[in-house]
């Protein structure tokens, strides 16, 4: 976040778009994009795995509950204990 230059522009008008670090720069998410993709285009269905924190949960939920306006075939699952 250091690396974004506040201007009055973000700040008196924020958005996640200005708050929020670029997806792409952590490791490998081109390819899981490329990936998921290549799987929508194919009609292949798509897992979603889950974890059992705050963020793993929500996370889950968001991606189940968009996946079928990607008229895409989907299951979700998260680990056992």
């Amino acid at each position: 976040m250091a690396s974004k230059r506040a201007t009055s522009g973000t700040i008196f008008n924020p958005s996640l778009k200005h708050l929020l670090p670029d997806p792409l720069v952590l490791k490998d998410m081109g390819a899981a994009v490329a990936r998921v993709a290549a799987a929508l285009e194919a009609g292949e269905a798509v897992a979603v795995f889950g974890d059992y924190d705050v963020d793993g949960s929500a996370s889950s939920a968001l991606l189940s509950d968009f996946s079928p306006r990607l008229a895409c075939r989907h299951g979700s699952t998260f680990p056992t204990a």
